[in-house]
């Protein structure tokens, strides 16, 4: 019976064989599977053709080179086939750091990373107390931390160590110096050259809890200061970080982090009760080497109980029970500019795919091939169907390749007259309708829309009305240039959507 894994995607807000991983080989219902997301759908590995790569920075090669070998050191398997010390790929204009295949390349169900969870950064919702102790974060703090909060507080921690942490290598591999400039950390001025203002609103309240995060934090190292015997241990409650320092590790955190289900039980528990069963099966033989049979099947009835009980419970309380994780190496893949993935509910939709998994048995995390890379390619990852305002919101950045799985929340007015608005109106708050756009599925309750505005044509003249108003230019744009060209980006792109799914109906 093959291992069980538990595919996870890039998260946000999300593990039990290796074989498993391949989303294309693992839709029998005896596998159990999570996916590792950039947080609650599959990623697959994927290449996209190499652009002549722009020079990488003495220092990002040799923070690079670095990872790669504190990698072998502690136990993460990567193949002489992944090179981490790529140059930097063109993505729409913008050099990032990359994958990329080596001579040979990679070819497919190759295993291209396998992480140890001990190499890992992790919280998940069974967590009751800090993963580094009292000495830390005391446990009613802890307790009161969300997931990001508490990889961000584990982030700053190993940085506070500084060379004393076991994590140094990975810390001095993070983009520190190019935080990815999530929403929450606009300014409200700057949000609203989005033309967005649902999109605004939500990236003000995420800025608030993040706010709330901080306090809840510093009100935790205070207590851990209270205790000088305590506080000797922990440079990061010796010089709390800032709300800046907090703001940009919950930033890293959001980028690049990935959640999954929590199965129900760690995997030092599962390896304890199994040894425990054998034991005593084996003292039973000792005892009474004629009831061996009845003494390994004990032994064997301990194993099964842990695991259906793991799998019930994962099955009952998915989505509320999720483990979180910052997986080194693994959290270099980028996304591939022409992700048109759509996966639906089920970690087997979208054809042949490959995944990030953990492994139930093995307590490893692995991204196996899905298909051949070419030496000299990027190595990418789907992050699943997000739409443009998901993507800019959790990662920083508007996909600048096609995106199907697009949608935007708009307020439609009903036309003023059959020819419909003329020029471009604002809708009337008080009798404006709320609609969900997709472009794959149209409108949302479309016939209910198009009766509230006075039919079909009317729905596509207010959607083309709408489109118009995203696109135009806001009162006033970003001082920050990057920021500026991300909201016309975002505003042209939200546009083509709306004018898109207006075509459609």
């Amino acid at each position: 019976m093959a291992a069980p894994s538990c595919f996870f995607q890039r998260s946000q807000p999300s593990w039990p064989s290796r074989r498993a991983s391949l989303l294309s080989t693992s839709s029998s219902s005896s596998s159990s599977s999570s996916l590792l997301c950039r947080s609650r759908l599959p990623v697959r590995v994927s290449c996209v053709r190499v652009r002549r790569p722009k020079a990488a920075s003495s220092s990002s090669s040799s923070s690079l080179a670095s990872l790669a070998s504190w990698a072998q050191n502690v136990g993460i398997k990567i193949p002489t086939s992944i090179s981490l010390e790529g140059a930097p790929f063109d993505h729409g204009g913008v050099a990032i750091r990359g994958v990329q295949a080596q001579t040979p390349g990679v070819q497919t169900d190759e295993v291209i990373f396998s992480v140890p969870r001990r190499a890992t950064l992790e919280t998940h919702a069974a967590q009751k107390t800090c993963p580094r102790g009292n000495a830390l974060l005391a446990t009613s703090a802890w307790t009161a931390l969300d997931w990001d909060a508490r990889l961000a507080t584990l982030l700053l921690h190993e940085k506070a160590l500084g060379n004393a942490s076991a994590f140094m290598p990975y810390m001095q591999s993070l983009p520190w110096d190019e935080i990815p400039p999530l929403l929450p950390t606009w300014s409200r001025e700057d949000l609203d050259a989005l033309n967005d203002k649902a999109l605004a609103d939500d990236a003000t309240k995420e800025r608030k809890r993040w706010d709330g995060q901080h306090s809840i934090l510093l009100g935790g190292l205070k207590q851990t200061q209270s205790s000088e015997e305590v506080a000797e241990k922990s440079p990061l409650a010796q010089n709390p970080p800032s709300l800046q320092e907090f703001v940009d590790t919950m930033c890293l955190v959001r980028s690049r982090a990935f959640s999954g289900p929590f199965e129900g039980s760690e995997f030092s528990e599962r390896v304890r009760l199994t040894t425990l069963g054998w034991v005593l099966a084996a003292a039973s033989y000792g005892i009474d080497p004629d009831n061996a049979p009845r003494a390994v099947g004990a032994a064997v009835s301990v194993m099964l109980f842990i695991y259906l009980k793991d799998l019930l419970t994962r099955r009952q309380f998915d989505g509320e029970l999720r483990r979180f994780a910052l997986c080194p190496a693994i959290d270099l893949l980028n996304r591939d500019d022409d992700d048109d993935a759509d996966y639906g509910d089920s970690a087997t939709a979208g054809g042949s795919l490959g995944g990030v998994a953990y492994g139930y048995f093995t307590d490893c995390f692995d991204v196996v091939a899905s298909r051949d890379v070419a030496a000299g390619d990027e190595v990418t990852i789907s992050y699943g169907p997000r739409s443009d305002a998901d993507l800019l919101m959790r990662y920083g950045f508007v996909p600048s390749g096609s995106n199907p799985a697009d949608w935007t929340r708009v307020q439609l007015g009903k036309p003023r007259s059959a020819d419909g608005f003329g020029s471009p109106e604002t809708p009337d708050d008080a009798t404006a309708v709320p609609a969900v756009a997709r472009r794959r599925g149209g409108v949302d309750n479309v016939a209910a829309m198009a009766n509230q505005l006075g039919g079909m044509d009317a729905l596509r003249a207010s959607m083309h009305n709408a489109a118009a108003l995203v696109e135009a230019a806001p009162p006033r744009e970003p001082t920050d240039a990057a920021r500026a060209s991300l909201a016309a980006l975002y505003r042209s792109r939200r546009a083509a959507t709306l004018r898109a799914v207006a075509e459609s109906l």
